[in-house]
């Protein structure tokens, strides 16, 4: 098989010039990202201060906050509804910049499930996330959504983290949760696996690439 891998867009149209393709892989990250830099500042802010809980949406008020979503969340479906159009499977996983809904952030708006109706009607997108899907020769594993280490792997992260520790038991058990269902799909495996994940390949030898901008 022939796999066409393209991800990271973040509202941008990829200039798709290959063909005979017989499926599209796509890890994630299809919303623009207007709010990155709002979402920087306040991550920089929380960082500096512990007691600081400054959200992103301070900075530009809920109204236009809004607004910028809505954008966003359309640029992705504008990308989703792309790749669909080339009529062979598209296996993709949500991005850490999918709006799929925050349980424990204080504005309803950012509560409710946006990435849901966004892959709506898209007969060859497949959501692979926390799934095993046949593909043909091969069977696909999708791990979404996050875009660093589960469990904080940086010294200086990790103390914060300890400094809170109910905090700290909830965040080992998600990802002691997570680990034990991907371990579970790899064991269910028949054929060779494409694990798919989001997340960045932490410490790795294909670790390249440094965000500047990012406050980490």
């Amino acid at each position: 098989m022939k796999y066409l891998i393209v991800g990271d867009l973040h509202g941008n149209k990829p200039n798709i010039y290959f063909d005979g393709f017989d499926a599209i892989i796509a890890p994630g990250d299809f919303c623009s990202d207007a709010t990155r830099k709002d979402m920087f500042e306040a991550l920089r802010q929380n960082l500096q201060n512990p007691g600081s809980k400054v959200n992103w949406y301070d900075f530009v008020g809920k109204t236009k906050a809004r607004q910028m979503v809505l954008k966003s969340i359309a640029d992705g479906r504008k990308i989703l509804e792309f790749l669909n159009s080339f009529d062979v499977p598209v296996y993709m996983v949500p991005g850490n910049w999918e709006w799929i809904g925050e349980k424990d952030s204080d504005w309803d708006f950012l509560r409710k499930d946006r990435y849901t109706p966004m892959i709506e009607g898209l007969e060859n997108v497949v959501d692979v996330h926390h799934r095993i899907v046949d593909a043909g020769e091969h069977q696909i594993i999708g791990h979404g959504i996050t875009s660093g280490p589960e469990f904080p792997q940086h010294k200086e992260e990790l103390e914060r983290l300890k400094k809170d520790p109910k905090k700290f038991k909830q965040k080992k058990a998600d990802y002691e949760r997570q680990m034990k269902k991907v371990d579970s799909l790899f064991r269910r495996a028949r054929k060779p696996v494409i694990f798919m994940p989001h997340n960045v390949p932490f410490n790795t030898p294909i670790d390249k690439i440094t965000n500047k901008d990012s406050p980490r």
